[in-house]
């Protein structure tokens, strides 16, 4: 059975419907901010990052959208009244608003927003009203009015920390048609770059057996959950990784046998994280499927550097934004 689950995460759903172009295909947007490539691990008492992404997608979601053919204004807010007064500007001049990673948890208009705390989250904001804009929420929400107070209230970053402390609020505007064989290799040479400085940084393979040791010492009621949740999203990123193979096999920039070899190591991953979830869901985990999995992720980013067979010319991608 092919699992899918959301397909594309939240910041990549918010910018496409910030762009309004249905020839974009979801899965290649998603690809090209490069955040399915590399695996992180972080400690808190929470455990809601046990096993994240390399790279979130406020850091690959600008260089992204200018490949895809947009220009982008990025604004970095310091206070919740500060984004609220850009919001007002940029909607009045007729933009459509990209807000985020905002905390999840304390978005006013649903239902039990406590369960979602810290979780990063995107939106889109359309003109509304003078005390109002229009939400576009890919969690349901597609066609909320939310006052402006009522939106005051919902951005705070404090708890999430792809946030950087900021408030980010980006509008796009189309400039050029883009070009799919620029946009295939770009996203490989992103993919190639945050596997390897994932393992380089202690992350990647690291970070596999460094979220064993974590739990390991921990009580697993503490840690099941968002340890099932992080394995759920993981494996959805590799079957993204799997379609992109998919992708690359029909353009002749890339070696077919080390792609099928990739595809094998993905696929393997695949087969240990379902293993994964089915004991966690009895109660059980197993400390050899984490080394395992981090053994499969080391050979993945050594088998991926080998895939490009050529590097194309400055005429063919503009390498000045890699």
């Amino acid at each position: 059975m092919r699992f899918c689950g959301n397909e594309i995460c939240c910041a990549s759903y918010a910018c496409l419907n910030a762009m309004k172009d249905e020839s974009i295909s979801l899965p290649l947007f998603e690809l090209s901010t490069g955040t399915p490539f590399g695996i992180g691990h972080r400690r808190n008492e929470r455990f809601d990052r046990l096993l994240t992404t390399y790279q979130d997608p406020n850091q690959g979601l600008d260089q992204a959208i200018v490949l895809w053919g947009y220009k982008v204004n990025r604004y970095d807010c310091q206070t919740a009244n500060e984004a609220v007064h850009t919001i007002k500007k940029q909607l009045a001049n007729g933009h459509s608003v990209l807000l985020g990673p905002i905390d999840m948890g304390k978005i006013s208009y649903y239902p039990m927003p406590f369960l979602l705390q810290r979780m990063d989250h995107y939106i889109v904001l359309e003109p509304w009203s003078e005390c109002s804009a229009f939400c576009i929420d890919s969690e349901g929400w597609n066609g909320y009015q939310i006052p402006y107070q009522k939106l005051h209230n919902s951005l705070s970053v404090s708890s999430v920390p792809e946030a950087c402390g900021k408030i980010t609020i980006r509008c796009v505007e189309k400039e050029l048609d883009w070009n799919l064989n620029n946009i295939l290799y770009f996203s490989y040479l992103r993919s190639s770059r945050n596997l390897l400085m994932a393992e380089q940084n202690r992350e990647g393979s690291q970070a596999i057996t460094d979220c064993w040791e974590y739990i390991s010492g921990q009580e697993m009621y503490l840690w099941k959950l968002p340890l099932a949740y992080d394995i759920q999203y993981l494996k959805q990123r590799k079957h993204l990784f799997l379609w992109y193979i998919d992708q690359l096999k029909q353009a002749p920039l890339f070696n077919m046998n080390i792609l099928l070899e990739s595809k094998e190591i993905v696929s393997n991953q695949n087969l240990v994280l379902a293993e994964m979830y089915f004991l966690l869901n009895r109660g059980t985990i197993k400390k050899n499927l984490f080394y395992k999995l981090a053994k499969l992720e080391r050979s993945l980013t050594e088998k991926w550097r080998l895939v490009c067979n050529i590097r194309p010319s400055a005429e063919e991608i503009d390498i000045s934004t890699l």
